[in-house]
């Protein structure tokens, strides 16, 4: 999950409580508003393209095991 930490159209306090829910789930609060992609494009695309990479290298890594 990708929060902005200036966002006004949400309590900043649900970060923590998706963790709580969802204990593995990736939390990243940027310093960024409401619109994070205007203001954090290059920040976000990297966690997303790091996090598509660890999800493909975990599905590998399942595959693998897997089939021995």
């Amino acid at each position: 999950m990708i929060w902005g930490k200036y966002d006004l159209s949400f309590d900043l306090g649900e970060p923590e409580r998706y963790r709580k829910d969802v204990p593995s789930a990736e939390v990243h609060v940027l310093e960024a508003g409401h619109f994070a992609l205007d203001t954090a494009a290059d920040q976000i695309s990297t966690l997303v393209r790091d996090f598509l990479g660890s999800s493909v290298e975990a599905f590998r890594a399942r595959q693998t095991n897997s089939s021995r």
